[in-house]
């Protein structure tokens, strides 16, 4: 199952408070997106890692922003970079500034050589200090019923 790593706003779903692709549905599965959080309370957007097979209901949302997206849970995307994803500078430019807009996080000191886990770091240490999302590898299963 495909693995990615979002930056999407919390939503208040009778009363509780889910991540926005827990309210979206994988059309292949037919079943929710599983997701692993990092979230703070009172803050209204979160880092999420959401596994499935069809991602075309979170890329039709434009609040759910894309950080890095991995075939499997065991690719070591923490050491990739947008460089060597083939990320070209215009869309790097545009989807950080979705970011910092979203969460209010500065990637000023940002550029396509620095790390996917290094990026996702700056947002989850944001929320949660010392919370390093690119150490602690966050796991799940596959089957999420």
């Amino acid at each position: 199952m495909t693995v990615r790593i979002l930056a999407c706003p919390m939503d208040l779903i009778d009363g509780a408070r889910y991540t926005r692709p827990w309210s979206l549905i994988d059309p292949v599965r037919n079943f929710r997106y599983f997701s692993n959080t990092v979230s703070a309370p009172g803050v209204d957007w979160c880092v999420s890692v959401i596994f499935g097979k069809d991602f075309t209901p979170v890329n039709a949302d434009p609040d759910c922003i894309t950080c890095v997206q991995y075939p499997n849970k065991t690719d070591n995307w923490t050491t990739r970079t947008p460089n060597t994803d083939g990320m070209p500078q215009p869309v790097f430019n545009t989807r950080m500034a979705s970011l910092t807009a979203l969460t209010g996080v500065s990637f000023d000191n940002v550029n396509r050589n620095t790390t996917w886990g290094e990026i996702i770091d700056l947002m989850t240490e944001t929320l949660q200090p010392g919370n390093k999302i690119s150490t602690s590898r966050p796991q799940a299963t596959e089957d999420n019923r």
